[in-house]
């Protein structure tokens, strides 16, 4: 029990304090800066608003399932991974073109998902996005696709 000027302040400084962190998290944006989604296939995708506000480029194959992403809403960076069928390969719709390793750009925003920097960089096949402001990258295993925009 703590007692300041008579009276008992212990219920405050004890049960209330955690609720006075939840209006300053809020207030910083720390709690829902960087959102994420799943979604089966693309057409799972396309019922939500991520397409037409850009967080999914229109270029990811209609074949495209398992479907994660995850973006930072102050800087734009995105991170995209998702499995695609044989028929479609990259650069999907042209709208990357081949680049080298070394001028990969990187994002600080991370997933659990997300392959590091340097498996990235390892990958056979890199492409530049222009339209999109992000690279793709695509392991040796086919059929599996990483896109990442380092902003907008």
């Amino acid at each position: 029990m703590r007692i300041v000027r008579g009276i008992d302040v212990s219920f405050f400084t004890t049960s209330l304090r955690p609720l006075l962190l939840i209006p300053c998290l809020a207030a910083s944006g720390c709690l829902f800066e960087t959102p994420s989604s799943s979604f089966a296939d693309r057409a799972d995708a396309e019922h939500g608003e991520l397409f037409r506000k850009g967080w999914l480029p229109g270029w990811i194959p209609p074949s495209a399932k398992r479907i994660r992403e995850k973006h930072d809403i102050d800087s734009n960076a995105t991170l995209i991974r998702f499995e695609f069928s044989p028929p479609d390969h990259p650069p999907f719709d042209k709208a990357c073109v081949e680049t080298t390793h070394e001028a990969l750009e990187f994002t600080r925003l991370d997933a659990y998902w997300w392959p590091t920097h340097d498996v990235l960089a390892r990958m056979p096949h890199v492409y530049h996005c222009p339209l999109d402001s992000g690279y793709l990258a695509i392991p040796a295993e086919d059929g599996l696709a990483y896109f990442w925009r380092t902003r907008a």
